[in-house]
């Protein structure tokens, strides 16, 4: 009886081990940020931060003031994404530097450097519930709009590096209509911001 209360115990430990084993998160899924999508103009609050995505433009240049109060024009052989995007944080002072835009084929663009990023929502500093607006910019070919979507993240208070940051994903809401009407709107547009 021992004996086989043992191998039932034994058998137990054994199929636990590899009920955990599969079903555990791989280094990747560990690491990742912990995203919450939304829409355009819906609020989208994560465990820091709340932002929501006010308008969305394309152009195919981009005027701007610099910091010196020059007034700075610059062209792409692409197109331009300037999201206006408002945010706000939820429980202390924060930048929401790291934004991205990430294709329907998990390409990546980077919000771009022809603009200065002091002239973006990027430098802007977020006081816990006061709402700031501001833009990100991004260099992209037409390709790229149809299901892509706008990742926003808070910069790492850790120098360690901070794990499991929340992220906010804004989904632009581009069917193949609505990114041709874009790309087309993109060649006669002059976007002014900041």
């Amino acid at each position: 009886m021992k004996r086989l209360l043992g191998l039932v115990i034994g058998l137990a430990l054994i199929g636990g081990a590899v009920f955990a084993q599969t079903h555990a998160l791989s280094p990747a899924e560990r690491t990742a940020p912990l995203g919450v999508t939304g829409g355009f103009r819906e609020v989208i609050r994560t465990e820091n931060f709340a932002v929501r995505l006010e308008r969305l433009e394309s152009a195919g240049s981009v005027t701007y003031r610099n910091l010196d109060g020059r007034s700075v024009t610059v062209e792409t052989e692409h197109l331009f994404l300037i999201a206006m995007v408002g945010a706000t944080s939820l429980k202390r002072v924060t930048t929401l530097r790291t934004a991205y835009l990430r294709t329907a084929s998990g390409l990546r663009y980077d919000h771009t450097d022809k603009v200065s990023p002091a002239r973006t929502l990027s430098a802007k500093s977020l006081q816990p519930s006061w709402w700031r607006s501001g833009f990100y910019v991004f260099e992209v070919p037409a390709s790229a709009l149809r299901g892509a979507k706008i990742i926003v993240m808070e910069a790492a208070v850790n120098p360690l590096g901070e794990r499991l940051l929340p992220q906010a994903e804004l989904d632009l809401g581009l069917d193949e209509a609505g990114a041709t009407r874009m790309a087309a709107e993109a060649r006669e547009n002059t976007v002014v911001i900041g």
